[in-house]
């Protein structure tokens, strides 16, 4: 069966590492089951509340999210905005490294540090919920999008006082992983975490 999955990822990365994942899933599912970040996203200059308004309405309507990890993915506020969606609206999520993908002159980049280690889940028991926080100059902060799960959605109930996303969230890597024959399994087992 075809999920529909939403692919984030960070601009900077440019179009030779963003756009292998989504043109493969297009392929293997459909252009339907396929929503990409910048289909969302305005660009530069992009008021936050509305980028971070149609990241949850689009994530929402997907079943699973795929971070794209390029070099520069760890220094992008509208990626970790967009995995900030990605976790309140409860859908399942993983990581596609892309580094290893040349970019428009051919060259590969040095894997560079994923987003999933600036953002961070803690667990309050009273009142029982989940909270996010995010990495940022001055430490750990409540996240922009910090609206409370309760319950934790079923890949995040193992979490007991706090702990960063990168310890929670598979990662994969495109080249090594041969990420074109395995994108579909990624998304599946992604699904099905997700439903615990």
């Amino acid at each position: 069966m075809a999920r529909s999955v939403f692919f984030a990822f960070a601009r900077t990365d440019g179009p030779a590492r963003c756009e292998p994942a989504p043109a493969a899933w297009r392929q293997h599912a459909g252009a339907e089951f396929a929503l990409t970040m910048p289909a969302i996203d305005g660009g530069p200059g992009q008021r936050t509340l509305r980028l971070r308004g149609r990241l949850v309405a689009a994530v929402g309507d997907c079943e699973v999210a795929a971070v794209l990890i390029g070099p520069t993915a760890a220094r992008s506020a509208a990626l970790r905005l967009a995995i900030l969606a990605i976790l309140a609206a409860g859908t399942p999520l993983f990581g596609i490294r892309t580094h290893g993908l040349g970019d428009t002159g051919g060259r590969t980049a040095a894997s560079g540090p994923s987003p999933f280690d600036y953002v961070a889940m803690a667990r309050h028991r009273q009142p029982p919920e989940i909270r996010y926080l995010e990495w940022r100059r001055a430490g750990w902060q409540p996240a922009r999008l910090d609206e409370p799960i309760t319950p934790p959605p079923p890949p995040y109930r193992r979490v007991e006082t706090w702990a960063k996303l990168s310890s929670l969230v598979p990662t994969y890597d495109w080249v090594a992983h041969n990420g074109t024959a395995n994108l579909a399994s990624w998304v599946e087992l992604a699904y099905w975490r997700g439903r615990g």
